[in-house]
């Protein structure tokens, strides 16, 4: 497994730069993947660390759309609820999301049109469950190619 990890994110960073994720994807040899911090997305009840205005969520919406991302790897996100924010404005997409993260989880938004498996939370990752997170890892098919996809959220300090 930690073969695999290390090939997700090395391929993360090399493909962005080469390909980048602007402009329709609609060929089924191309699966783009993007990843999205949203910086403590909460679901709007209090006591939402930054609250956020229907203004911003939909700021948030565009900002993916104009991704056109098949795959977006989130991180800082409340909880399904949060998360349906965004999707109500984002038609063409579904999402998956943790919850062993506690106020921060990750998951993904991915397009409908993808043939996604939710194999969930990996805890190997939370080394101190008490302060780091578990990845959320999904199963994706897309035409003929088929991968499995990380998303995490490490920390810093």
């Amino acid at each position: 497994m930690q073969s695999t990890l290390l090939f997700i994110i090395i391929i993360s960073v090399l493909f962005h730069p080469l390909y980048g994720c602007t402009g329709s994807n609609e060929r089924d040899d191309i699966l783009t993947i993007a990843t999205f911090n949203i910086a403590w997305l909460g679901d709007g009840k209090e006591p939402d660390v930054i609250p956020r205005t229907q203004e911003e969520i939909a700021t948030i919406a565009d900002v993916i759309n104009e991704t056109s991302a098949d795959i977006i790897a989130l991180q800082e996100i409340e909880n399904i609820e949060a998360l349906n924010r965004i999707l109500a404005l984002l038609p063409q997409y579904s999402a998956l999301i943790g919850k062993g993260g506690n106020a921060q989880n990750v998951g993904f938004l991915h397009k409908k049109s993808l043939s996604v498996k939710d194999i969930g939370e990996y805890a190997p990752i939370a080394i101190i469950p008490s302060r780091n997170r578990p990845g959320y890892v999904i199963a994706v098919k897309k035409g003929s190619f088929d991968c499995t996809v990380m998303s995490v959220h490490f920390k810093s300090t």
